[in-house]
Order: structure tokens, then sequence, then C-alpha cells
């Protein structure tokens, strides 16, 4: 069983697009907001591609794009051992 360093919850940013209360570019904001505070970045030895991801997930524009960049950061937050809770 993996263990993890920290788990950051995104469920309900993520049922606030489902709900349509956010566009794509504003949950990409709200998440990467989210995914600043918490944490994070002083556990990852690999703090400029961090901060990579989180610019480009702030410029998504839309689903295709903003799935691209959440598939690189699943990547670095596997081999970080962060869980990202999206349900």
């Amino acid at each position: 069983m993996p263990q993890w360093n920290q788990t950051i919850e995104l469920g309900d940013l993520v049922q606030q697009y489902k709900n349509q209360q956010v566009d794509i570019s504003e949950l990409a904001e709200l998440v990467a907001e989210r995914i600043k505070r918490s944490g994070w970045r002083q556990l990852t030895p690999y703090p400029d591609d961090f901060d990579g991801l989180l610019a480009q997930l702030q410029n998504v524009e839309d689903r295709q794009g903003y799935g691209a960049v959440f598939d690189e950061i699943y990547d670095l937050a596997d081999s970080d051992r962060v869980w990202i809770e999206t349900s």
C-alpha cells in the first residue's frame, strides 16, 4: 500500500465545474491556487517543474488543455507521493 506524504482535496472545486458554477479556466485557476497553498512545493525536489506546471494550468482555455496539464501534475504528484483527491 503506497504511503502518501500529503493529500490535496480538489473535489469541491471539480464539483463546481460539474455544476456549471465555474468554467474550465476558472476551475484551473482555483485548482492552481489551492495547490499553491497546500505546501506541496516544499516537498518536491522539482520546484521549477512544480512552478511551471501551475503556471501552465493557470493559462488553460479548454478541457483538452486542462487535461494535458493535469496529467503532468498527477505524474509529479505521484513522484512526490502527493495524493490529489478529485471526487
